[in-house]
């Protein structure tokens, strides 16, 4: 009888541990279904500087961050970035950037800021408006496909579309409306 108890007995274990292991698998099948998909990161107050060899070139001022796993980064309220050309020894504060809130998008190496965009030119107390600007921090160059408003010492400027580099010094409205001068 006690041979037949055992038979019995490991056969009842047999059972219990394939129907266990099945449990394992379905669980295991659950985690991964269920696996984290939110931020990283959210940072409060940041402020970030960006620099080579000792030399700032951007600085980044945002009420939050958000970073994700896959390098992206989303700034859900106002930013401010600061733009600075190489002076010698140290570098200057060329131009200012003020946004409602942004993004950067890692694989396209793009930042988008939206929003009462501000980019104002400290040199030649210049200032662009628009709702929507793009950056590339790699080539030193802004863009935009909506409608700009420039204003200078003299004159105000109206068009779609711009083109520029970071410090704004250099640009070039891509439709321009209206009516200014020209200097020959």
């Amino acid at each position: 009888m006690n041979r037949y108890l055992v038979k019995y007995f490991s056969a009842a274990l047999v059972v219990i541990f394939i129907s266990a292991c099945g449990d394992m698998e379905e669980k295991s099948n659950k985690l991964k279904e269920q696996q984290y998909t939110g931020p990283q990161a959210e940072i409060d107050s940041m402020y970030t500087v960006y620099s080579d060899s000792g030399k700032i070139l951007f600085t980044i001022r945002a009420s939050k961050q958000v970073d994700h796993f896959n390098g992206d980064r989303d700034f859900p309220g106002p930013l401010f970035i600061e733009f600075y050309e190489d002076e010698g020894d140290k570098g200057i504060l060329a131009s200012t950037l003020s946004a409602n809130e942004g993004k950067y998008v890692k694989e396209e190496n793009l930042y988008t800021v939206t929003g009462n965009v501000i980019v104002t030119n400290l040199e030649e107390n210049e200032t662009l408006r628009t709702e929507e600007l793009n950056w590339l921090p790699g080539s030193d160059s802004i863009y935009t496909h909506r409608a700009v408003v420039i204003r200078t010492p003299t004159e105000v400027l109206h068009g779609e579309g711009l083109s520029s580099n970071q410090s704004f010094t250099k640009y070039r409205i891509l439709r321009p409306i209206g009516e200014f001068e020209v200097n020959e």
